[in-house]
């Protein structure tokens, strides 16, 4: 990945930005609420017990103390003589003589007998929340001097419902355009979803890539043409038209996105999910307009993956057209499309994937890294599984996959998009 040196100074001005001295602020103020809610809750707890101690001495020996116990500002009470001088069957205990008993004032109630403050309570807490606010707050003038983190969003966005050419006459494909607010050019990406077609669910991706300054577009690629893969009964001829026009689709409606004028420099990237990798592939390999790749657990073996899915029972028994289209896949799978792809290449997996096996990403790298592509790296998740990236809530996965996202396009794309 991309590394960035950056001084020390602009590291420490970054600590001290916003939004940090916000939740700094936060913190404080929450601190101070408890503070101040806990003080008075101790303060009304020492009242109470003072006013407790001093009902619970009877009258007659409230100025009555021992000798060698009392002290000047602690008198001495025994609980348990009370009761042995009220009820006649118990000894008196701790009893001494008359002679050996000494005299004193009545013990002072409440706050009268702590020691003196050097400052009231309330000028002191508003002296207390004055130094703290002045010790947190001492850095929000800080600037970080253009600095922006790539993880960090930045930038509020806008998005819109759109239609691109498909590579057949006639065809249209139904997108929805997201991009940053902010006038002037940007990083574009396309989005290919996976096979059950739901492009609404990666709206939050595109989203996520839009407050990082990279517009998107979602493409809908069964809007132009739809083919049922794993159907047993599909007659093979028109299946592989239609599969291999989905390709022409996406191909179509990329370039005509690149030429957009929010795209800097024409240049678009290809972003897949599951079978919108595999699509991404099928749409690189002899076509080096695009220059960047992204594929999250995608299936491009599919000599491995038919054995992995279908079951051989079911193989054996299907007819002639599921026959061909096994064999047809297998031939053209983007494993075998590898030495074709000369973009850059970032790929995705989770190593728990029970869908997809993880295998799969680790024999794409491997054929990549053999063929002319500049370079292809990997990312494996230990502990997740297929479609992470949908996860409902935020996941270390998806906000780790999106940082290092948005870093491999601006290297892949930003120099040749005159960034």
């Amino acid at each position: 990945m991309m590394r960035v040196s950056i001084p020390a100074r602009s590291i420490r001005a970054a600590r001290c930005s916003a939004p940090s001295w916000m939740r700094r602020l936060r913190v404080l103020m929450q601190g101070i609420f408890r503070y101040s809610r806990n003080s008075a809750r101790w303060a009304s707890r020492r009242e109470r017990r003072y006013s407790m101690t001093a009902d619970m001495i009877p009258p007659q020996e409230a100025g009555t103390v021992q000798t060698g116990v009392a002290t000047a500002d602690r008198p001495y009470y025994d609980p348990i003589r009370p009761l042995c001088q009220r009820g006649g069957d118990f000894p008196r205990m701790n009893h001494r003589p008359e002679e050996h008993q000494v005299t004193s004032p009545p013990p002072k109630v409440g706050g009268a007998a702590r020691k003196r403050r050097w400052l009231p309570i309330a000028p002191r807490r508003v002296l207390v929340m004055f130094i703290l606010l002045i010790a947190v707050t001492s850095c929000t003038r800080a600037r970080t001097a253009g600095l922006h983190p790539p993880e960090s969003p930045t930038y509020a966005y806008t998005e819109h419902s759109v239609q691109l050419p498909g590579g057949a006459k006639g065809v249209r494909l139904d997108g929805h355009f997201v991009r940053p607010k902010a006038r002037g050019k940007f990083l574009c990406a396309v989005l290919l979803h996976g096979i059950r077609g739901y492009w609404r669910a990666y709206l939050r991706y595109a989203r996520a890539l839009a407050s990082r300054g990279i517009a998107s577009l979602i493409l809908d690629y069964y809007s132009g043409h739809y083919v049922d893969l794993e159907g047993l009964s599909v007659p093979f001829d028109y299946r592989k038209t239609q599969f291999e026009l989905q390709t022409s689709d996406i191909a179509s409606a990329a370039a005509a996105f690149s030429r957009n004028p929010v795209c800097a420099g024409g240049q678009v990237g290809l972003i897949g999910f599951s079978l919108g990798a595999n699509k991404a592939f099928r749409t690189a390999a002899g076509r080096p307009e695009f220059k960047a790749v992204v594929a999250y657990y995608g299936p491009y073996d599919y000599v491995q993956f038919i054995r992995h899915r279908v079951n051989p029972l079911i193989l054996a028994l299907a007819g002639e057209d599921a026959q061909r289209w096994k064999s047809y896949l297998e031939k053209n799978s983007p494993l075998t499309m590898a030495g074709k792809v000369r973009a850059d290449v970032l790929l995705f997996h989770g190593v728990e994937d029970r869908t997809i096996p993880v295998a799969q990403s680790v024999q794409m790298l491997s054929a990549l890294q053999r063929g002319p592509a500049k370079s292809a790296r990997i990312k494996l998740y230990e502990g997740t599984g297929h479609n992470f990236v949908l996860r409902h809530g935020r996941s270390a996965e998806f906000g780790d996959s999106i940082r290092l996202t948005v870093s491999f396009l601006r290297k892949s794309l930003a120099s040749k998009a005159g960034l």
